[in-house]
């Protein structure tokens, strides 16, 4: 895809329903080139549910552009394949599969030959940032621990070459060394240009991480604002009780 100025990626309008009841309703975001964007609220703000009718993984209402190419609904497939990559909450790994089974699977945004995957330049990449998974690439994906899983998480994610990604969640059950791990990787891959859409309950290492916030409530954006803002004490506690207006 030939790299359009703009954002990397603008919404308008995007509305998700399950039946008669509306999980994210009418909501507009624009994320910039190479910009970290935290997405903060509590548990059954409608989090989840953007995200996954941004990824083309949910039907939605409303419009969306992926590097300034308009994309309709359900085209998860399309825009994998074009560089938006998504680490779900659970990170839904093949267990009976290696760890490097599942990292070249990550490739297949690009090319089908798991031959060629494995020789790509992303696999060594992928070993550098996570030694661990090099010393462990013939263990099944399922005996391995939570850190462990989500560094094969992020790691096939990253072997899709992604300039957009999103990760849900991606601290939930984890040590404090293995979220220490995934926020330094992160930080590491800000020097190649990525954009990345970070979904988070627990908000304060993502706001130092990041350099928007959006915070969500009930289906809907109540504030999007720059993270040093939302790291003052108490303002991002105002938003979440309703006490502070957008």
């Amino acid at each position: 895809m030939t790299t359009e100025p703009g954002p990397i990626l603008r919404a308008s309008g995007i509305s998700v329903r399950y039946g008669l009841a509306t999980a994210v309703a009418t909501c507009s975001l624009e994320i910039a080139r190479g910009s970290y964007v935290c997405l903060l609220g509590r548990n059954g703000a409608g989090k989840t549910s953007l995200v996954s009718a941004l990824a083309g993984a949910l039907p939605r209402d409303g419009r969306m552009w992926f590097d300034g190419h308009e994309v309709a609904t359900s085209k998860s497939t399309w825009l994998a394949r074009n560089g938006m990559l998504v680490i779900p909450e659970g990170r839904h790994l093949y267990p009976s599969l290696t760890v490097e089974d599942n990292l070249v699977l990550g490739a297949y945004a690009w090319t089908r030959s798991a031959r060629e995957a494995r020789r790509a330049p992303e696999l060594e990449q992928v070993y550098d940032l996570f030694p661990r998974l090099a010393q462990r690439k013939r263990q099944l994906a399922g005996t391995m621990s939570g850190g462990e899983q989500q560094m094969v998480a992020l790691g096939r994610a990253l072997m899709g070459r992604p300039r957009l990604l999103m990760l849900d969640e991606p601290s939930l059950g984890l040590s404090e060394a293995m979220i220490e791990k995934t926020y330094e990787v992160l930080r590491d891959l800000r020097a190649t240009g990525l954009s990345v859409l970070l979904v988070e309950e627990s908000p304060h290492r993502a706001l130092e991480l990041c350099d928007v916030g959006i915070v969500m409530s009930s289906g809907s954006i109540i504030a999007e604002r720059p993270t040093e803002e939302l790291l003052v004490p108490g303002v991002l506690e105002s938003y979440y009780l309703g006490t502070k207006a957008a």
